[in-house]
């Protein structure tokens, strides 16, 4: 991840943008200074009859999209 960042400011990026899907890869974001923009909990994400479309198992509850702005 550290190295993703490095080179999106290499290549002149103003925006380094995840989409964190488990707790542990968001614990890692956080660590690297991204910050949670959105948060979508896998049980609210529902299909069409109200039925999770996602069945993960715990710590994994929510899916962060995350950012961090570069220099």
């Amino acid at each position: 991840m550290k190295r993703s960042i490095d080179i999106a400011k290499e290549h002149g990026f103003k925006l380094f943008k995840v989409d964190a899907t488990g707790a542990y890869s968001q614990r890692i974001c956080s660590s690297l200074g991204l910050r949670t923009l959105r948060r979508v909990r896998y049980s609210e994400y529902c299909d069409e009859d109200g039925v999770p479309v996602f069945n993960v198992p715990p710590p994994h509850d929510a899916l962060a999209v995350m950012a961090l702005q570069l220099p």
